[in-house]
């Protein structure tokens, strides 16, 4: 992934006659006391230790153009700031014009803390030195910068490592009227209000190139990964992945400006991408997840990295994103340019193997095998490749997984036998964590089989991912069954009873749930909110027993297709739909209550269309059949109404607006205790 500058190699690149390396601690107690010393062209070398105090932090180069740099690399050289909030101290600050050929080079900086630029501050504008191959951790800033800040200025920042840093704005890097080139460093674990690894802001036109930055965190606003606000940066060949955001973008926020991205891999970032205002960027050749644009070579498919989990970021060698960057951009090794962070080989990873778990099995010694598999299905699953098969044994795994976007078929023996005792005695238990997640863009070519999912908060969560979840007993979790975040995975044969929350709750997704038995979850059957058109066909929904908008199928902000389902015995009634445009078609509506309006199906702000479907000895206060209220246009037709009963309207309740069309029904045997056994409308003008 990268080409290291060899720290023994940097005197050479800045030396000149005469050059002298000044010794750390042998001949000079710290390390201001070594850069005092030097003078233009010298090496000030420090040898490994931990190094505290005066004269080993706040250090100022003076102006001076010399390398300053550890014996042995960062991990055996670390300067401990011992920062805080009553005692303020960072590692570096460069301020007299240092240039290109001011090097600092191979340190851990740690334990900085300042107003700005926690473990180093970069200002003026002929201030340019060279920051490269430290591990830059666990620094703060109470405004800007947790690892550095750079004020007009022009620092090379190359090939560092920045983890765990935090600061108001850019938790690794902040930029103000900077102009910086930033590149093949590690971005990990970061966070800060705005930008959690970089800001970028106030006209900062920095080279952004072949950099990692992974699982930062944008606390209360936008750009977990990068946030630019009137700033024009170049943005190449980086991979930014499973960042998150308070407020919108998580992976790339953009405010004013027109920034250019190329060749960049956005992915599994939350709860956004990419978001854009009052600019006008140029994307192209990337690789963004969700995008629905494949103009200018951007593409959005899966990558198919090959351990994210364990930090390898690297992409399979049939990952869509090699040789798919911009043609005119060769990679070092002189191919067309990849999409994301270079690397210079690219595994085969479809091998088509499987894999085994069994509860006696073991991590550490097993390989896998029928006759020496592994002990956790995690494990099974940070092993495999793409296209390959895991097969769980009977038994109780009490462990949370995450699919790490593979695609794989994880099942029990039941996919081979079709006994459902296998699905019975194959059990993952989330211990009230995520039992399943599927969060890095999981397609249909992963597929969830065979097993009794329980004891999870939720049982499977998905977000941004599209699996099939198949023939499971989906159980027992702390909250909803499934949970489904802008995602459209298949939901088909499996059964989802006695969760906590919702059986299947779905937030900006169109899932495809289909022959379910969803019962007796203490939440609504199936939950679409902000968006979520699923298409609900063929499932039995029955008992789920929360009451207010809750029912067997509840519809908020979406227009789901709900057909031929049976929707029988839930306490909050049947279907509830509000501010949407559902298509309820051919459904048994039956036995459903509610306390309030409206027990077969409750319509509000909704345009409806309900037909050819039998509702019938269902009860509620107001609309025992069907209750319209606040301008809902529903079309009511070919319906079978019957035997329904209310307080007010047994059949057809239309009030407040709710000028329905209602024909060809036939409603009959409805019963209210006062007005309108059958039909009853209060200013409203159904057709």
């Amino acid at each position: 992934m990268r080409l290291l500058l060899s720290l023994a190699s940097l005197s050479l690149a800045v030396g000149s006659v005469g050059a002298v390396t000044k010794r750390v601690p042998s001949q000079y107690g710290t390390i201001q006391a070594g850069i005092n010393a030097a003078s233009h062209g010298d090496t000030v070398l420090v040898a490994d230790g931990i190094y505290t105090g005066t004269g080993n932090r706040d250090i100022d180069f003076g102006g001076k153009r010399i390398v300053v740099k550890s014996e042995n690399g960062p991990d055996s050289c670390i300067i401990d700031c011992q920062g805080s909030a009553l005692d303020r101290h960072r590692g570096f600050y460069f301020h007299n014009s240092e240039d290109s050929t001011a090097v600092l080079a191979g340190f851990t900086i740690c334990n900085g803390y300042q107003i700005e630029g926690g473990a180093l501050y970069v200002a003026w504008t002929s201030t340019s030195p060279t920051i490269t191959a430290n591990i830059i951790k666990a620094n703060s800033a109470d405004m800007a910068g947790g690892g550095i800040s750079c004020y007009q200025s022009s620092p090379r920042i190359v090939d560092n490592q920045f983890i765990g840093n935090s600061g108001s704005s850019g938790g690794a890097i902040s930029l103000a009227w900077a102009n910086p080139l930033i590149h093949g460093n590690t971005f990990i674990g970061n966070s800060a209000q705005s930008g959690g690894a970089i800001d970028c802001s106030a006209s900062s036109d920095a080279v952004i190139s072949n950099n990692l930055i992974v699982r930062n965190t944008a606390t209360a606003y936008d750009g977990g990964g990068i946030k630019c606000a009137s700033s024009s940066p170049e943005i190449r060949n980086n991979t930014i992945c499973s960042n998150v955001s308070g407020y919108s973008a998580a992976a790339l926020s953009i405010l004013s400006g027109n920034p250019t991205i190329r060749n960049t891999l956005i992915w599994a970032n939350k709860p956004l991408q990419v978001s854009v205002a009052f600019s006008s960027p140029t994307i192209g050749y990337c690789d963004i997840q969700g995008s629905d644009s494949n103009a200018d070579g951007n593409i959005s498919e899966k990558p198919l990295f090959l351990d994210p989990h364990l930090g390898n970021y690297n992409v399979c060698s049939q990952s869509p994103c090699v040789d798919a960057g911009d043609p005119a951009i060769q990679d070092p090794d002189g191919s067309r340019s990849d999409i994301g962070v270079f690397f210079e080989t690219h595994p085969e990873c479809f091998v088509g193997n499987s894999w085994h778990v069994a509860v006696d099995g073991n991590d550490t010694t097993g390989d896998g095998s029928p006759g020496a598999p592994f002990a956790t299905i995690q494990h099974a699953i940070d092993t495999c490749y793409h296209g390959d098969t895991i097969v769980v044994q009977p038994g109780r795994y009490v462990e949370s997984t995450n699919l790490y976007g593979k695609t794989i078929l994880l099942t029990s023996n039941y996919v081979f036998s079709a006994d459902s005792l296998h699905i019975e005695g194959t059990v993952i238990d989330g211990d009230s964590a995520t039992a399943i997640t599927l969060e890095y863009g999981e397609d249909s070519t992963t597929t969830i089989s065979g097993f009794s999912i329980t004891g999870g908060s939720p049982g499977v969560y998905c977000w941004m991912s599209d699996p099939v979840i198949i023939s499971n007993i989906i159980t027992e979790n702390l909250s909803s069954g499934v949970f489904c975040r802008d995602s459209d995975p298949m939901i088909i044969a499996n059964s989802i009873t006695e969760n906590l929350g919702s059986g299947v709750f779905c937030r900006g997704s169109a899932p495809t749930i289909i022959s379910n038995n969803i019962a007796s979850n203490r939440g609504s059957g199936v939950d679409c909110r902000e968006g979520s058109n699923a298409l609900i066909q063929g499932n039995t929904v029955n008992q789920n027993s929360t009451e207010g908008e809750y029912a067997g199928i509840r519809s908020n902000g979406s227009s789901p297709t709900v057909l031929w389902n049976t929707i029988t015995g839930n306490s909050g009634g049947g279907i509830y739909c509000a501010n949407g445009r559902p298509l309820i078609r051919g459904n048994l509506i039956s036995l459903n209550t509610t306390t309030s309006n409206g027990a077969g199906i409750y319509c509000s702000v909704c345009r409806a269309t309900i037909d050819s479907n039998t509702i019938t000895l269902n009860s509620a206060d107001g609309g025992g059949g069907i209750f319209c209220i606040s301008n809902s246009d529903a079309v009511i037709e070919d319906n079978l109404i019957s035997h329904n009963t209310a307080g007010v309207c047994g059949g057809v309740h239309c009030a407040a607006g709710s000028d329905a069309e209602v024909g060809h029904n036939v409603i009959s045997h409805n019963s209210a205790q006062t007005e309108g056994g059958g039909l009853y409308i209060i200013q409203s003008s159904p057709d």
